[in-house]
Protein backbone atom coordinates (compact mmCIF):
# COMPACT_ATOMS: atom_id res chain seq x y z
CA UNK A 1 0.00 0.00 0.00
CA UNK A 2 2.85 2.44 0.71
CA UNK A 3 3.87 2.00 -2.65
CA UNK A 4 0.61 2.45 -4.04
CA UNK A 5 0.78 5.90 -1.93
CA UNK A 6 4.28 7.06 -2.74
CA UNK A 7 3.49 5.89 -6.54
CA UNK A 8 0.08 8.40 -6.84
CA UNK A 9 1.88 11.18 -4.95
CA UNK A 10 4.53 11.11 -7.52
CA UNK A 11 1.57 11.22 -10.17
CA UNK A 12 0.08 13.98 -8.45
CA UNK A 13 3.65 15.80 -8.54
CA UNK A 14 3.93 14.92 -12.26
CA UNK A 15 0.51 16.46 -13.46
CA UNK A 16 1.31 19.78 -11.39
CA UNK A 17 4.56 19.94 -13.46
CA UNK A 18 2.49 19.39 -16.40
CA UNK A 19 0.17 21.76 -15.34
CA UNK A 20 2.54 24.10 -14.72
CA UNK A 21 4.39 24.07 -18.26
CA UNK A 22 0.72 24.04 -19.99
CA UNK A 23 0.21 27.44 -17.94
CA UNK A 24 3.73 28.89 -19.28
CA UNK A 25 2.52 27.84 -23.31
CA UNK A 26 -0.29 29.81 -22.92
CA UNK A 27 1.73 32.90 -21.45
CA UNK A 28 4.03 32.17 -24.52
CA UNK A 29 0.63 32.15 -27.14
CA UNK A 30 -0.20 35.53 -24.88
CA UNK A 31 2.84 37.63 -25.33
CA UNK A 32 3.09 36.46 -29.12
CA UNK A 33 0.17 37.70 -29.74
CA UNK A 34 0.64 40.59 -28.24
CA UNK A 35 3.58 41.20 -29.77
CA UNK A 36 1.82 40.34 -33.43
CA UNK A 37 -0.05 43.55 -32.17
CA UNK A 38 2.62 45.52 -31.22
CA UNK A 39 3.97 44.95 -34.39
CA UNK A 40 1.25 46.00 -36.75
CA UNK A 41 0.82 49.25 -35.09
CA UNK A 42 4.58 49.62 -35.46
CA UNK A 43 4.89 49.12 -38.98
CA UNK A 44 1.50 51.45 -39.20
CA UNK A 45 3.50 54.12 -37.53
CA UNK A 46 6.71 53.31 -39.67
CA UNK A 47 4.72 53.72 -42.56
CA UNK A 48 3.74 56.93 -41.81
CA UNK A 49 6.77 58.26 -40.40
CA UNK A 50 9.30 56.77 -42.63
CA UNK A 51 9.21 59.32 -45.68
CA UNK A 52 10.28 61.62 -42.29
CA UNK A 53 12.81 60.04 -41.06
CA UNK A 54 14.46 57.89 -43.70
CA UNK A 55 14.47 60.68 -46.27
CA UNK A 56 18.43 60.07 -46.21
CA UNK A 57 18.70 56.94 -46.25
CA UNK A 58 18.30 54.72 -49.32
CA UNK A 59 14.79 52.90 -48.80
CA UNK A 60 16.15 49.11 -49.23
CA UNK A 61 18.52 49.57 -46.41
CA UNK A 62 15.99 50.70 -44.07
CA UNK A 63 14.20 48.27 -45.28
CA UNK A 64 16.87 45.45 -45.22
CA UNK A 65 17.31 46.45 -41.24
CA UNK A 66 13.66 46.35 -40.31
CA UNK A 67 13.15 42.53 -41.37
CA UNK A 68 16.48 41.50 -39.58
CA UNK A 69 15.37 43.04 -36.57
CA UNK A 70 11.76 41.69 -37.59
CA UNK A 71 13.43 38.01 -38.31
CA UNK A 72 15.08 38.19 -34.48
CA UNK A 73 12.48 38.57 -32.86
CA UNK A 74 10.38 35.54 -34.57
CA UNK A 75 13.51 33.45 -33.72
CA UNK A 76 13.67 34.08 -30.49
CA UNK A 77 9.94 33.91 -29.77
CA UNK A 78 10.17 30.11 -31.90
CA UNK A 79 12.92 28.98 -29.75
CA UNK A 80 10.89 30.00 -26.49
CA UNK A 81 8.11 28.42 -27.62
CA UNK A 82 9.96 25.10 -28.93
CA UNK A 83 11.98 24.62 -25.70
CA UNK A 84 7.78 24.57 -23.76
CA UNK A 85 6.72 22.22 -26.03
CA UNK A 86 9.66 20.07 -25.05
CA UNK A 87 9.32 20.25 -21.62
CA UNK A 88 5.54 19.62 -22.44
CA UNK A 89 6.34 16.76 -24.38
CA UNK A 90 9.26 15.50 -21.59
CA UNK A 91 6.54 15.88 -18.78
CA UNK A 92 3.78 14.24 -20.58
CA UNK A 93 5.83 11.15 -20.80
CA UNK A 94 6.57 11.29 -17.31
CA UNK A 95 3.16 11.94 -16.24
CA UNK A 96 1.80 8.69 -18.35
CA UNK A 97 4.45 6.37 -16.80
CA UNK A 98 3.68 6.89 -13.28
CA UNK A 99 -0.20 6.98 -13.83
CA UNK A 100 1.09 3.34 -15.81
CA UNK A 101 2.79 2.54 -12.32
CA UNK A 102 0.11 3.66 -10.22
CA UNK A 103 -2.39 1.37 -12.72
CA UNK A 104 0.29 -1.90 -12.54
CA UNK A 105 0.69 -1.11 -8.26
CA UNK A 106 -3.65 -0.55 -8.10
CA UNK A 107 -4.12 -4.02 -9.83
CA UNK A 108 -1.35 -5.83 -7.83
CA UNK A 109 -3.40 -4.37 -4.62
CA UNK A 110 -6.89 -5.19 -5.92
CA UNK A 111 -8.59 -8.40 -4.19
CA UNK A 112 -8.56 -11.25 -6.61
Amino acid sequence: MAALREAQRHLDVEVEAFRLIQKDISKNHQMRQQFTLQLNENEMVQKVTRCVFLSNLCCSTAKQCYLLLRLNVWKRLDAALKSLDNKQEAKKEEVLKAQQRVQVLQAKAAPK
